[in-house]
């Protein structure tokens, strides 16, 4: 690929990035405020009414796509992990008592987690064995979730939080998948206030518990803040049996850093989940997204995303991602047995074949009309107030739907 070839695109991917994707400082500063006001109140409140909670509950991670730099659009929604970890095992062999063997299962990419004794942690194991089940973790921690929130005050089914200015702000819970959804609504210093933050419940485990068979190793094991990794209560399609002791890992601290400091890694990638959004390609999450970008960011050299343009790195994600599609293919980063797209209910010949239209347009006219990118990436209406002087064109991949 000429990586001059598509210099000429490279205002119009640089304006929409400032204006439609980069984040406003200020809504950043006030949402991260409102956080603090009902998130951390609530955890409070969690380890004062359960004592199972208390015990395992060690820490709160900031994940998903606001704190990994990948957030497009409002900063209004977040994702915040609740790791539980459970107590290390007494030196003697006889009290062992809370020590879990991590079981790479025989469905790639899940683990099924057993307790050697389930004393104290009946309730969050199956009936007739002691591996750790899903269903039963979301249950008890839907009931210390509603625990906590029912000393809060009320107001039509909606909690009520202050801040130390006596800003009061309004909270909905909703169970969503592993996530437990805050709604929460306001007002601060005169707008209107709309957020969402889905809290889903994790259990953290140290370098020594890495998984192996078809795993990749951590590739920062050096690093001791990278050491540990994450098991997500969210277990896959097509399992009709004991379905529930099927854990996702998640290894969300060394993907961070894996795209950290990677020049036009970040702001390509974005453009690429806005073209996506504009496509209402929705069936294809972030997650796989950035998880094309992942195996590059591997074997790409760190100068690939420093000394080439946006437009040309962009180009080159968005090709790399057709190819996946068309192979019907995204092998997951940290066990490439598991694809990714198995589990993806859309066309994906039908979404290959946009991709592909999208990318031979923008090859043939990219030197004589630059603008032809936005109206793959932009909607007509965004197109028209920013950039006014264009002429809007119909997306003709849209008589492929």
């Amino acid at each position: 690929m000429d990586c001059k070839k598509y210099n000429a695109m490279e205002h119009y991917l640089h304006t929409i990035n400032q204006r439609y994707i980069a984040l406003s400082e200020e809504e950043e500063i006030r949402n991260n405020a409102i956080l603090r006001v009902v998130v951390e109140p609530i955890i409070q409140k969690m380890r004062e009414k359960d004592k199972l909670f208390k015990k395992l509950y060690k820490d709160m991670f900031f994940g998903g796509s606001y704190y990994d730099g990948l957030k497009i659009g409002s900063p209004n929604e977040y994702d915040l992990d609740l790791l539980l970890k459970f107590p290390p095992p007494c030196e003697t062999e006889i009290c062992n008592i809370n020590e879990v063997d991590i079981y790479t299962s025989n469905k790639p990419g899940f683990v099924n987690l057993y307790l050697r004794n389930r004393n104290g942690f009946g309730n969050l194991c199956e009936f007739w064995q002691a591996y750790l089940d899903i269903p039963k973790l979301l249950s008890w921690m839907e009931g210390v979730i509603q625990k906590a929130l029912n000393d809060f005050s009320e107001d039509r089914s909606w909690y009520i939080f202050q801040n130390l200015y006596s800003q009061k702000y309004y909270v909905k819970v909703y169970k969503q998948g592993p996530a437990f959804t805050l709604i929460i609504r306001g007002e601060n210093l005169g707008q209107l206030v709309n957020l969402s933050i889905d809290l889903v419940p994790c259990f953290s485990f140290d370098y020594s518990r890495w998984p192996k068979n078809g795993f990749k190793p951590n590739p920062f094991s050096y690093n001791t803040d990278m050491s540990d990794f994450f098991v997500v209560p969210k277990y896959p399609k097509g399992v009709p049996n004991y379905g529930g002791r099927y854990w996702r890992l998640s290894f969300q601290k060394q993907e961070r850093y894996l795209i950290h400091n990677k020049g036009r890694l970040k702001p390509a990638l974005k453009l690429l989940k806005k073209m996506r959004d504009t496509m209402n390609s929705n069936q294809i999450s972030s997650y796989y997204l950035k998880t094309v970008v992942l195996w590059d960011a591997e074997k790409q050299d760190p100068n690939f995303w420093l000394c080439n343009s946006l437009s040309y790195v962009f180009m080159y994600i968005l090709k790399t991602y057709q190819k996946c599609l068309s192979e019907k293919k995204i092998p997951y980063f940290w066990n490439k047995k598991y694809n990714l797209l198995e589990s993806v209910s859309g066309d994906l010949n039908n979404m290959s074949n946009r991709l592909k239209y999208i990318i031979d347009d923008i090859d043939r006219n990219v030197s004589q009309n630059p603008a032809v990118v936005l109206k793959y990436v932009l909607t007509p209406d965004e197109q028209k107030a920013l950039f006014p002087e264009v002429p809007i064109e119909e997306s003709s991949w849209c008589s492929l739907l």
